[in-house]
């Protein structure tokens, strides 16, 4: 009943996994005095093992009826493949056209080959004494035990266990490499690294791929430092992102800047302690080699394009807007004690308002039914702060004329559209069954994490979804930062890759060392099967299919 219990309902299996690892039919009593500590159990050895001998005890002593099938399964290799496990099981991988066998694949393939059972579910009782893990899944490995050629067989069991071996020792090696590091230890100290074996500690390929992963979070820590410095630096010499934009970096207005130009604006900037390569590869998400006003001051670029849409709906442009401004001082009495407009007419105002306080400015546009936020934190402040060119709380007519030669991206000027994204997501599951794979097939590109706009846009005319575009991103990236990551996309997968991961580097430190360990049969790719029996074994509990029909992209 233990042995039953402990194999998942197969007394078979329950023999292999905790009594009889190596196939051999035998244990000695040290061997089941240490299983039977394990499993909790206290057994007369003297009746279980028979005076007769105290040395050994078979499976055919401890369960006469199971050992019967395993002799039979044994027989009949002998008959119909001379004893050679090898070709028994070559010959099922060619009925069932697979490098590994699942207990469907195996029963059926047995029987093709005229397996004869002499007890219903048989076959199935020989599978789970094979499937040590009962993890549906068998390979070369889990059958050679059953040769009877000494030395093939020996062989074979030598081949796995020097595997195993190989594995923890890399695994060991790699966390005693983790913890010198972690310790920092000064080159003089007694435990810490030396030169000549940390040298051959960081060929390896799993330490590679940790130096590696540093190296990434070290360039992203670099990217987050640079872009808050250079924040820093704009706000407090110029106020905000868009004045520095047109007093400083784009002075020729040509809405676009270039590395090299942005390069030797930082060289003048004395000021500004940046790493110039991180910041640009911040900067410039979408890769085109250029970086835009939006990318550097989304916040301020939102209030600039909700007011240029506004104003080209209303007025054609906005500069036609300080035109208008003459009709709505003489129609509202309020405005005319104002002092920008207390001697504003409507054929003198061009002499007669050079410039507009912020104050002025909001009143008019409310009286014009401009609908933007007029509270203190709201839109109309940041419009007006990005208009001011010189700093000095006055927008002049010259501001309105420079907003109308900005093609603003369409998304800054959207209304968020939740009914488009969920048009749009039924279309990406229709196609791709699983989110994460959608995103990984016609969204992320690049693997770099996030997706841009541009990148947005692509997928959907793949899609053929001819909804509100714009909508829909703003939906996914309700802060206007211009990009919008796996967890905005959807949490779900975010969490589950997120989980995955924090496994792997739990039980193996790294991908690459991951890959090396589940790639049991060296193909240098891992199936499906390889996958769910090691997250089974080691006790991942998330969705395995979706993790690998989402990561098997081409």
């Amino acid at each position: 009943a233990v042995l039953q219990e402990a194999g998942g309902g197969s007394v078979l299996r329950g023999w292999r996994k905790e009594v009889d690892p190596d196939g051999s039919l035998d244990v000695y009593l040290l061997e089941f005095a240490e299983a039977a500590g394990r499993l909790g159990i206290s057994v007369d050895v003297t009746l279980l093992f028979g005076l007769d001998s105290l040395d050994t005890l078979t499976l055919a002593e401890l369960a006469p009826v199971e050992a019967g099938v395993v002799r039979r399964f044994q027989a009949w290799i002998d008959k119909r493949f001379d004893g050679r496990p090898i070709e028994a099981f070559a010959a099922m991988q060619e009925i069932c056209d697979a490098d590994t066998l699942s207990c469907e694949m195996f029963v059926r393939a047995c029987t093709q080959l005229e397996y004869t059972e002499k007890t219903h579910g048989e076959l199935h009782q020989v599978y789970s004494f094979l499937d040590v893990y009962n993890d549906d899944d068998i390979e070369l490995e889990d059958i050679l035990f059953l040769e009877k050629d000494p030395k093939v067989r020996h062989g074979a069991l030598m081949k796995a266990q020097h595997k195993m071996l190989k594995q923890a020792g890399q695994k060991m090696l790699l966390e005693a490499y983790q913890v010198d590091v972690q310790a920092g230890l000064p080159s003089a100290h007694r435990l810490c690294q030396r030169k000549w074996t940390a040298a051959w500690l960081e060929k390896m390929p799993e330490i590679s791929q940790l130096k590696r992963k540093d190296w990434r979070h070290l360039k992203n820590s670099r990217e987050v430092h640079a872009v808050a410095n250079f924040n820093t630096y704009v706000n407090r010499q110029f106020g905000n992102p868009v004045r520095a934009w047109r007093q400083s970096l784009d002075k020729e207005g040509r809405y676009i800047v270039t590395r090299p130009q942005l390069s030797a604006w930082k060289t003048r900037q004395l000021e500004l302690d940046c790493d110039f390569a991180a910041l640009w590869n911040r900067l410039d998400l979408d890769k085109d080699g250029h970086i835009r006003l939006e990318e550097i001051g989304s916040n301020y670029c939102g209030a600039l394009a909700h007011f240029q849409k506004w104003a080209r709906l209303k007025h054609s442009t906005c500069d036609a807007v300080w035109d208008q401004f003459a009709e709505v001082a003489e129609q509202n009495q309020s405005l005319s004690n104002l002092p920008e407009l207390k001697y504003f007419s409507k054929e003198h105002h061009r002499n007669y308002l050079p410039r507009l306080r912020y104050q002025t400015f909001i009143r008019l546009l409310e009286a014009m039914g401009y609908p933007g936020d007029v509270k203190e934190a709201g839109e109309c402040i940041l419009l007006c702060k990005a208009l001011d060119f010189s700093g000095c709380g006055f927008i002049e007519r010259v501001d309105l004329r420079w907003l109308d030669g900005w093609n603003s991206p369409k998304w800054l000027s959207a209304v968020p559209d939740a009914a488009a994204l969920e048009t749009l997501r039924r279309m990406m599951l229709q196609k791709c069954r699983y989110p994460l794979r959608f995103w990984r097939e016609l969204l992320d590109l690049d693997d770099s994490g996030l997706v841009t706009w541009f990148e947005f846009k692509e997928a959907c005319r793949q899609l053929h979804f001819t909804g509100n575009w714009a909508g829909a991103w703003r939906e996914l990236d309700p802060d206007a930062s211009g990009t919008v990551t796996l967890h905005e996309f959807d949490p779900a997968s975010a969490a589950m890759l997120s989980s995955f991961k924090a496994f792997i580097e739990r039980h193996w430190g790294c991908v690459e060392f991951a890959f090396k360990t589940l790639d049991s049969d060296g193909s240098g790719s891992l199936s499906l099967v390889e996958l769910k029996r090691a997250c089974r074994k080691y006790g991942w509990g998330g969705n395995v299919e979706n993790l690998f029909e989402c990561l098997h992209v081409e």
